[in-house]
């Protein structure tokens, strides 16, 4: 039918529920099977079973489904997706691949607990759908705002924020959680303009940080396609590790500074 905007794709990580208008996450499914590959292979690095992952901003559940495979049984990971059309392809995701170790909630994170709006995208227009932006939005759908120390965790190993320019009010909202099980902190800095305070926050916080910039094109894919459709295009991270941990960190350019950026 003209109007069935979600298909069924096969993926290095299973059978996957995507939006065909999607052209970043939902493109990179169809057309390679696998999204930000490079993402993936720096968890395999950080997590094991038994470990516990909070993820704001889980989308469809691209990176869920690898990041519950890594953790088994005896781990569990927390995704939160405020968008409701998005919330619902995460969650047939997390069915599709029996996920039984993966809590998803219809909410955003942030600082407080609060409401906000999120707002209404059309499925069957073109669209980033994992890039949409809960700032100053005037009309939606209203969503929960939890914070992740409110979820009152016993354990955790990694925080990860592809929230749009708000992981630094995440990271507020984790204060507590972070200062007792210090976990690593992989989040998303692509806005040039208010990179230096989410810096400055994390290392204040005693972390040491590191610049990660996959390409969204695997050249070794799961369906070996040779063809690059995103143009070369990176997603600009960054990962925190404790700095009592003295880990060494090779093939990553260090963040020298508030000022730094991985792209000039």
């Amino acid at each position: 039918m003209a109007d069935q905007f979600n298909v069924l794709t096969s993926t290095r990580f299973g059978q996957v529920l995507v939006n065909r208008n999607d052209f970043y996450v939902g493109k990179s499914l169809i057309v390679y099977g696998e999204y930000s590959w490079g993402e993936v292979e720096l968890f395999r690095q950080l997590l094991g079973p038994g470990h516990v992952v909070v993820e704001a901003g889980a989308n469809i559940g691209a990176h869920t489904v690898p990041l519950s495979m890594l953790v088994g049984a005896a781990g569990r990971v927390h995704a939160f997706e405020p968008v409701r059309l998005t919330f619902q392809l995460l969650n047939a995701n997390v069915a599709l691949s029996s996920c039984t170790n993966v809590v998803a909630y219809p909410a955003m994170l942030g600082e407080t607990d609060d409401e906000a709006l999120a707002p209404i995208i059309d499925p069957m227009s073109p669209w980033n759908f994992g890039g949409v932006s809960m700032l100053n939005v005037e009309q939606g759908e209203r969503v929960a705002v939890r914070t992740i120390d409110g979820l009152g965790l016993a354990r955790c190993s990694l925080i990860k924020a592809d929230v749009e320019d708000m992981e630094l009010a995440v990271l507020r909202g984790a204060a507590d959680t972070i200062d007792r099980f210090r976990p690593a902190l992989y989040v998303e800095n692509h806005d040039r303009e208010n990179s230096p305070n989410l810096i400055r926050h994390i290392a204040e916080l005693g972390y040491d940080l590191w610049w990660h910039t996959p390409p969204l094109f695997n050249p070794e894919n799961f369906r070996g396609v040779a063809h690059d459709i995103f143009g070369n295009i990176v997603s600009v991270n960054m990962i925190g590790i404790p700095a009592e941990r003295d880990i060494s960190v090779t093939k990553m350019r260090k963040v020298s500074g508030e000022d730094d950026w991985p792209l000039d």
